[in-house]
């Protein structure tokens, strides 16, 4: 799948909500726009995780060892470059790998 400007920078945001204010994550589900789009079945599983990891461990070393399991599992390159993108600026926690 090709990605289109648009859909990369729709990607990015997401990712880095995810990896860098997972705690957010319920919030961007609440949008109805995001969860129809097409390209969220690529990402669902990625979603899925951190809305279900307990929010007082998601600053864990944990959660990121989980969520590198998550986008390992993305299909589309393009998204698993993205994906992986976000992880490689240092926060904190991220910074210990």
């Amino acid at each position: 799948m090709s990605l289109t400007l648009d859909e990369k920078q729709l990607i990015r945001s997401i990712s880095d909500v995810i990896v860098h204010n997972p705690e957010l994550v319920n919030d961007l589900l609440r949008i109805p726009q995001f969860t129809a789009l097409p390209l969220f079945d690529n990402i669902k599983n990625v979603v899925d995780f951190a809305k279900d990891y307990p929010l007082d461990k998601i600053k864990s070393n944990q959660y990121y060892q989980g969520l590198i399991v998550e986008i390992s599992k993305i299909t589309d390159k393009e998204m698993k470059a993205i994906f992986e993108s976000s992880l490689s600026v240092p926060t904190p926690i991220t910074a210990l790998f």
